[in-house]
């Protein structure tokens, strides 16, 4: 009967030592499928990881290729602010150099003036109202009534009063004018650093002169300017222009893909 139970006991403990055998099976089975999993988990972590590192690279390129658009644009745009100063610079010269002539001439004609005068009269002392010939001339200066010396100022005067004209007729030239029919004259176009000058870029130039007439904005693109000058790259524009009845230099700067008008005129 003992030897009868003691086999029950042995049986029984070697069911329960097969069942913790499964079991511990089962778990490992599960540990296994656990690592496959961490592994392909690391797997994907690892690609996204390296993904992660591309983009950041990108990203950082984009950065500095940003700032040195920047830094571009910046240089650009001094650049034009110098220009625009020195225009200006330039104009107040010439406006100074036209104003002093102005002021030769009013002082030379005022001279011319007071010579004349003073001849006409002593022309009228002799009776003699109204212009003179060469030979009466000759016989005025001969009685001492007329001496060469006046007769050389009154050259001298009339000589100078020309000279200046001629001269004022030139600064006034250099002085940028409104072209006919416009309420500004546009000095100066760039995009991209390439300028854009009436004649062969005159479709351009229209479209910017149909906006200032209009009081509209424009779109700094591509396609306004006709084609991409800077292949890739962010670019700035500059314009210049006078204002019909102003001495003021006007600027327009910026970047592409925004909108922009014209100062309006205040004529």
């Amino acid at each position: 009967m003992r030897s009868g139970c003691r086999s029950l006991d042995l049986k029984a403990e070697d069911n329960k030592n097969k069942a913790a055998i499964c079991e511990l099976n089962t778990k490992l089975q599960a540990s296994e499928a656990g690592v496959e999993t961490l592994k392909k988990q690391n797997t994907l972590l690892i690609k996204e990881k390296d993904a992660a590192l591309v983009k950041a690279a990108g990203l950082q390129n984009d950065l500095d290729a940003a700032k040195k658009d920047m830094e571009e644009n910046q240089k650009e745009l001094e650049k034009a602010r110098a220009d625009a100063t020195k225009f200006e610079n330039d104009l107040k010269e010439c406006e100074g150099l036209r104003d002093g002539l102005r002021s030769d001439l009013t002082h030379v004609k005022g001279d011319l003036l007071r010579v004349r005068k003073e001849l006409a009269e002593a022309w009228e002392d002799n009776a003699k109202a109204g212009s003179l010939t060469e030979a009466e001339i000759a016989g005025y200066t001969r009685a001492g009534q007329i001496s060469p010396s006046r007769l050389i100022e009154l050259e001298g005067y009339e000589k100078k009063a020309k000279e200046l004209e001629t001269k004022l007729a030139a600064a006034e030239k250099v002085i940028i004018p409104i072209p006919a029919g416009k309420k500004l004259n546009i000095l100066s176009v760039e995009y991209g650093g390439q300028a854009y000058q009436p004649g062969s870029k005159q479709a351009i130039i229209d479209k910017l002169y149909k906006h200032a007439a209009d009081g509209t904005e424009f779109t700094i693109t591509n396609d306004f300017f006709g084609g991409d000058p800077w292949h890739g790259q962010t670019k700035s524009f500059s314009i210049t222009y006078l204002l019909e009845g102003e001495n003021v230099v006007h600027h327009l700067y910026g970047l592409e893909k925004k909108s922009f008008r014209f100062c309006p005129n205040r004529k």
